[in-house]
């Protein structure tokens, strides 16, 4: 009976710091997916009735939150690092399709 109990409370523990880990992550105020793309396209000058496609995605840069967004519009791809608590732009790359790097 103990050789059952024991693997059964280090699960548990996992799945209680596991959840916890999420709450307080849950709990962040952070300005949303939806604010992101509108501080994108904004500074693009863009609608998102011109996109054929939008992306938005959550991620950690350095241990800072941000929110990576992509857009594309014809034969141009933009890509924003939008700080996920500020809203600031920390990063933006407009690529053209075709389009080489010569170095």
């Amino acid at each position: 009976m103990r050789n059952i109990i024991i693997p059964l409370c280090l699960a548990a523990s996992l799945v209680l710091a596991f959840g916890a880990g999420n709450a307080s992550a849950a709990n962040q105020n952070y300005i949303g997916e939806e604010r992101a793309k509108a501080i994108a396209l904004k500074d693009a000058g863009l609608s998102e009735a011109q996109l054929s496609h939008i992306m938005c995605g959550f991620d950690y840069d350095d241990g800072v939150a941000e929110y990576e967004v992509e857009f594309w519009v014809g034969s141009k791809e933009y890509e924003y690092e939008i700080n996920a608590t500020s809203g600031r732009i920390t990063g933006k790359d407009i690529d053209y399709e075709g389009s080489f790097d010569l170095f």
